[in-house]
This record gives structure tokens, sequence and C-alpha cells, in this order.
């Protein structure tokens, strides 16, 4: 759309598609970037729930639990304007409940990604964190619904958590955390912060931007297959500053 419409006005779009995103868009590319990935976070019974299943089997993406009967998948509208960024409105679904169930199976040294979209309902958080083996590394993306997450949960993933990825805004609103932080910034590439030591910056690949949304699903995701198979954490940076730069440049 040529821009966001102000309250109460509208503007007509150029163009509309539906497609599964967040938690799909994540493991579709943490799969091209050559990690093993299975769905773990709950998933709908009802049309959303479909198509999210359909898409994961046609990348042949494994589920590790059943059809939701609680509800459907949750959507959102995302707005994208000339510049390539975008802006939603969301509304939540089952998956916004966190759940122990889907880590049937982890092991050590597996890289398990908690959304803070999961932390809208989070009375299973203690289950979940006491589920997560010894030697599996946590990523947490908090999400732009940060600042709307329960204080207590949000402290006590980050006791948990190795990594915390997010963009400035969202670091921002943490509070103080021992671990590896990866703040993406946009064009700019992404600062890397290792336990006890400074930030370093990490550029981007410069590139014309035509669609930003889910790119930083698609940087956590390769940050995440790095670490599985075993890169440093800057060489996980590098490769997903280049995955998050072909992404909203509109690559295949």
């Amino acid at each position: 759309m040529d821009r966001v419409p102000a309250a109460g006005g509208e503007v007509q779009a150029r163009d509309f598609r539906s497609a599964p995103g967040g938690g799909f868009a994540f493991l579709r590319a943490a799969k091209r970037a050559g990690a093993e990935v299975v769905h773990c976070c709950p998933h709908g019974c009802g049309p959303h729930g479909d198509a999210v299943r359909a898409a994961l089997a046609q990348e042949g993406i494994p589920t590790a639990l059943g059809p939701d009967p609680r509800g459907d998948t949750g959507h959102c509208a995302v707005m994208i304007a000339p510049d390539g960024e975008r802006t939603m409105i969301s509304w939540p679904g089952v998956e916004s409940r966190v759940t122990a169930d889907g880590l049937d199976g982890a092991r050590a040294g597996d890289v398990v990604v908690l959304s803070g979209y999961a932390l809208r309902e989070a009375a299973a958080l203690p289950a979940f964190l006491a589920a997560l083996p010894d030697g599996a590394v946590l990523i947490f993306d908090p999400t732009p619904i940060v600042a709307s997450l329960p204080p207590a949960a949000i402290d006590a993933v980050l006791a948990r958590a190795d990594w915390v990825s997010g963009n400035r805004a969202e670091i921002d609103m943490l509070p103080v955390r021992a671990g590896g932080t990866v703040l993406r910034d946009g064009a700019a590439g992404a600062w890397l912060t290792e336990r006890g030591a400074a930030p370093v910056h990490v550029p981007a690949p410069r590139v014309t931007a035509r669609d930003t949304t889910g790119a930083g699903d698609v940087h956590v995701a390769t940050f995440a297959a790095g670490l599985a198979a075993g890169w440093t954490p800057r060489a996980c940076v590098e490769a997903a500053n280049a995955a998050a730069a072909a992404h909203v440049a509109g690559a295949p």
C-alpha cells in the first residue's frame, strides 16, 4: 500500500495474499539453512491450523503435537509500505499458550527457540523450562509484544536463556540479562554480545528492501541453525544477516 491509513481513514492496497508466517517462516528458514527442525508449539483445529499443517507438510517439517482442540491458530493483518516496512495487527490463537508437551524427546545439544508470542498465556512456563534438558540451548525472541508480557514470565525465561535475539526496541525493554544477545539493527546488521564481552557490530549486506515481513524470523532461524551446526556466534550472526538481507530484498 502507498501508506498506512490514519485512524478512521482507508487506503486501498495494490496487492494481497494470505500465507502462513511466524513459527512456520522460522522453521522453513532454519531448515533451508541446514537444520533438522520440529514444530513444537500448539497449532489449532480450525482453518488457520489446517493451513499451517499443510504448509509444514509441504516443507517436510514434522509436528510434535496434534491439533489443539481449544481453538484455532491465530492470524494477523500485515500492511506493507513502499519502503518495505511492515505494520501488523494480530489476533492470538492457541500458539500463544506455551506448553512443555512439545519438548518430549528433546536432548542435550538441541537448540530451542521460544517466542514472546508464546508467553501471552504463560501458566505452563515453569513446566516448559523444567522440561528443557541440560545442555539444550534456549534462544528467546521477545517479539514486538514484549511490553505486554508478564514481567515474571520474562524474568523466568531470561534466567534460563542462553541467547536473546530481538530488535533494538525489544531489547531495550528487557531487564539486565546474563546470557548472550543478538541485537538486530535493520539495514545496519546486528550487534553481537557474548557473555561477559563487549558488543561487536556485525554489518549486513546492502540491499533494497521490498518487504521486511518475517525478516526477524529468518534472522533468528539462521542464527539458531548455525548454533546447532556448531558454528561460532560471530559466524552465526554473519549468516543470519545475509539470510535476512536476501529475504527483505525478495530473493527466493
